[in-house]
């Protein structure tokens, strides 16, 4: 069995700087992490790679240093790992890439995703791929089992969860907090930095070129960004409750509200 765990980076949000004068972020000497829910999917693979004897290849899509990513994924359990370096590109694009890669690592049995990006919500690239591929997929997938040929799992919804299945090959998303990602061992990641390798693809080697798909970018549009208004500092009313809400009463009257 083999399953391919896709892994996506986000920048710590507490070292991006906003550049006022730009009314931009400022990610040059941003942390970077896992995608949240992206872990959570390995976190499932892993153990499906323990239950069912599966092989796990991580697959990543980003800048060169994206290969952190990929030896962390190593450390924690995956046997493979493999970096395409570009660009960012829209949901429609990456999940064009994403499929590229898929096809040349050959067959597989499962592709496991993270459900939702950290910092902007998104949730397109999985179900987009699954399109792309041909493969049934269960969105927001718990308790993933294999049996019969076929993924089972709980499905979440706001009022609860179902119970889906779907036929081998077959594509998941994964909620974040669906499980508990392990921690590496120390000798893990010594490993994975000292003896193991991340096999890199550019979007050449896919068949794709990277100017054709900037050109083709344009799904999704940023018409402008700019940095709010700081916030001033706040009042704080004091003294015993009775004087206190009538202070905060004359506050709220004398601005109308």
């Amino acid at each position: 069995m083999k399953i391919i765990a896709i892994l996506r980076e986000r920048f710590a949000p507490e070292t991006v700087r906003v550049s006022r004068t730009r009314g931009a972020l400022d990610t040059r000497r941003a942390k970077k992490f896992i995608n949240p829910s992206d872990k959570n999917g390995l976190e499932e693979a892993l153990r499906l790679k323990e239950s069912q004897k599966a092989k796990v290849v991580a697959l990543s899509f980003g800048f060169p240093e994206s290969e952190d990513t990929l030896r962390e994924a190593l450390a924690m359990g995956a046997d493979e790992a493999v970096l395409i370096s570009g660009e960012s590109l829209d949901e429609s694009l990456e999940a064009l890439v994403l499929s590229r890669a898929i096809g040349k690592l050959g067959a597989f049995d499962l592709v496991i995703i993270g459900h939702r990006v950290a910092g902007y919500g998104a949730s397109q690239v999985g179900p987009r791929l699954a399109e792309i591929l041909g493969v049934a997929q269960i969105t927001r997938a718990q308790e993933v089992e294999i049996a019969d040929g076929k993924a089972k799992a709980k499905s979440r919804r706001s009022d609860g969860y179902a119970l889906l299945e779907a036929p081998l090959p077959a594509l998941l998303t994964v909620d974040g907090g669906a499980n508990k990602p392990r921690y590496p061992a120390l000798p893990a990641i010594i490993s994975a930095y000292r003896e193991r390798g991340v096999t890199t693809w550019t979007v050449a080697d896919l068949g794709l070129d990277q100017a054709a798909l900037r050109e083709r970018d344009g799904k999704t549009q940023v018409r402008e960004t700019y940095a709010a208004e700081e916030r001033g500092k706040g009042e704080r009313i004091t003294g015993d409750a009775a004087r206190a809400v009538r202070v905060l009463l004359e506050r709220l009257r004398g601005r109308g509200l």
